[in-house]
């Protein structure tokens, strides 16, 4: 908290998430300038976060440097670097016509005055979740790269927000912190993740910001900073607007946030210790004394409903004894003597305690109001919609068994064993509270993934898309589980047995990325669409011309799911008028004043016939060269081939 007292963070969190509360109950009420100050708020607040995770990152690279921590550093930069090598490259990696009409959805908001702040875009989906999503093109231009950025970087964002969180409570536990590295790489061994990834689309987006909401809460839980109350309420308000599925995952972090106190625990004793020797003001000294004193009192921990009176020195003898292992003794008979200074310390932790309560609830009420602020102008994601079937039981046992046996599709993997024992032993009371939460929350959203009805028929493989946000879920639970058990028994994991576990992992992530698609199988038989927005984007380069310039694009393809050009323009082209020539009739092009570039999928652009009598535009399109171009798709093993003609 640096320099922010207790009671001054409780005022101002009460105060942001009043304002925030109350503009987004407004903006989509009211519309008008509540809607523009709502965004802007949103808006500078998301600058705010950036540059904080910006800064903190920079700092901790800085920090694992000075203290030669290079195994846990190093090892995380391969995993980011690994991903980050996919954005760009199509030769593996996609371009997804529904993304490109997403991302220049998010171009469009800017705009607005209230940067379409309750608005709605692709499929009637909340808009908020594209704008962030176009930032990338809004700064650097439309292209390839930038709309895969744009969805790439909310993954990296979330991954590397989850592997601070993890080294945080690591750190908390005095463990090494290189163990975070094990969760983070599992994530390559997902088929389900590699493949989402490669398509950077909305559906990424829910399992990016349940792994940003997972290592903000594991910070909190150690650190009560108020920059992170804010982000994680940012974080949880964001899920309340992005792609249906995040939904559970916000409904998961708003209980979490509820049980804050309850999960925190009490700080580890070298952790105290420090806290008493650092050199901070006598007030925050006494105040931190005050503290480990009730926290390790088991008379005083029991009442919490009291303020400070100011009589520090019998706090600091209590707090003093307990450190050297006097609680029985000195302590005790010091509060029994003094029943008025106990009470006077009591009164003075409800404080403290009252504090973190209400950023507790200040984020989680901020969040529901959010999530039903968009049920003033309605939904329009069908959160309420279920299949028509027999009995619901079985259809949730079939989803269920489906799921675990990987029926449909490979989703679990080679974590579908553990996963199971996890859960089964979570349920029946082997584990902590938190644990049978997950477990439960896990059985929910399998369910609910298979019945909710969606926009059509999806294919069973297509559905479990929906269960991505139980995976950094279900691995940051098995994790801390795994911790505690080594930290219990003192093992620890030699350092070359944690490197051959982590290139095994890579190697089955690199395994991954090369395969075919396994559940968004249309994919497979649109890869030529991405070399021809390549080529088109070449041919501009080429011709000295920029994206937003207007010229005629046509496209010959007698290839049904190819001839969607028109999805791909409204990002990649906007201002081009785009034509689907059939089999070899020259379209009747409107105005052939205007650079005309004509693509087919074979060699017909020689042979082209004019409906009527030959215009002008024809007799110069004939007269022209033609070209032909490979492209070398290395995820299918293919080659594209596509030819042009310029005029």
């Amino acid at each position: 908290m640096g320099f922010i007292k207790e009671g001054n963070r409780s005022k101002i969190l009460i105060i942001y998430f009043l304002i925030s509360s109350m503009l987004e109950i407004l903006a989509y009420a009211a519309g008008g300038l509540f809607s523009v100050l709502a965004a802007w708020v949103w808006l500078l607040t998301a600058l705010f976060l950036g540059g904080l995770f910006l800064y903190y990152t920079g700092k901790q690279v800085y920090s694992d440097i000075k203290g030669k921590k290079y195994f846990v550093s190093l090892g995380f930069f391969v995993l980011v670097l690994l991903f980050f090598s996919f954005i760009g490259n199509i030769s593996y990696s996609d371009i997804n016509p529904d993304a490109a009409q997403q991302a220049a959805a998010g171009l469009d908001s800017f705009s607005y005055a209230d940067l379409n702040y309750t608005g709605k875009a692709f499929l009637g989906y909340p808009d908020r979740q594209y704008t962030i999503a176009a930032i990338p093109a809004f700064i650097l231009g439309r292209g390839i790269w930038t709309l895969h950025a744009g969805f790439g970087l909310y993954f990296i964002v979330g991954l590397t927000v989850l592997f601070f969180g993890l080294r945080t409570w690591l750190k908390s536990r005095d463990m090494r912190e290189e163990y975070a590295l094990l969760p983070c790489f599992s994530l390559l061994c997902f088929p389900f993740i590699t493949e989402y990834y490669q398509n950077f689309e909305q559906a990424i987006i829910p399992v990016s910001l349940t792994m940003l909401a997972i290592g903000l809460y594991l910070k909190i839980l150690i650190h009560n900073d108020i920059k992170l109350y804010i982000a994680i309420a940012w974080t949880g308000c964001l899920m309340a607007d992005s792609y249906t599925p995040v939904l559970a995952s916000m409904g998961l972090l708003t209980v979490f946030i509820l049980l804050l106190e309850r999960l925190k625990g009490k700080k580890p004793q070298k952790e105290i210790k420090e806290d008493i020797k650092a050199p901070l003001d006598p007030d925050y000294n006494d105040e931190i004394l005050r503290d480990i004193s009730i926290n390790n009192n088991p008379v005083n921990r029991e009442d919490a409903s009291f303020k400070d009176t100011g009589d520090r020195k019998a706090e600091k003898d209590i707090a003093e004894d307990e450190l050297l292992g006097n609680v029985g003794t000195k302590s005790i008979s010091t509060a029994d003597k003094n029943s008025n200074t106990r009470n006077r310390m009591c009164r003075g932790e409800s404080r403290v305690l009252s504090s973190d309560m209400i950023a507790s609830i200040g984020v989680a009420v901020n969040i529901i109001i959010f999530f039903l602020a968009t049920f003033i102008p309605g939904r329009s994601d069908r959160i309420t919609e279920f299949r028509e079937e027999g009995s619901v039981l079985n259809s949730m046992f079939t989803s269920w068994k489906e799921f675990f046996t990987d029926a449909n599709a490979r989703f679990l993997g080679i974590f579908g064993g553990l996963v199971l024992l996890y859960m089964i032993l979570s349920i029946a009371g082997a584990f902590k509270l938190h644990d049978a939460l997950i477990s439960l929350w896990v059985l929910a959203v399998v369910f609910m993934s298979d019945h909710m009805t969606g926009y059509t028929a999806y294919e069973k493989a297509w559905i479990l898309q929906r269960n991505m946000i139980v995976i950094p879920v279900l691995l940051t639970g098995i994790f801390i589980v795994l911790m505690n058990f080594l930290k219990k028994h003192d093992i620890r994991i030699p350092v070359f047995i944690q490197s051959i576990v982590l290139v095994l992992m890579i190697a089955i992530g690199l395994l991954n990325f090369s395969q075919p698609h396994i559940s968004f199988n249309y994919f497979r038989y649109i890869q030529p669409m991405k070399h021809l927005i390549s080529y088109v984007e070449d041919t501009l380069s080429e011709y000295d011309l920029k994206a937003t310039d207007e010229f005629n694009l046509v496209v010959f393809t007698d290839n049904v799911l190819e001839q969607n050009m028109y999805d791909y323009a409204k990002f990649f082209f906007p201002k081009a008028i785009v034509y689907i020539g059939m089999e070899n009739i020259y379209p009747d092009i409107e105005n052939e004043d205007l650079a005309t570039f004509m693509y087919a999928d074979d060699d017909r652009l020689d042979r082209l016939i004019p409906e009527e009598d030959p215009t002008f535009g024809y007799i110069k399109i004939m007269e022209c060269p033609i070209e032909r171009r490979n492209f070398i798709n290395k995820r299918y093993d293919f080659t594209a081939e596509w030819y042009r003609k310029v005029k």
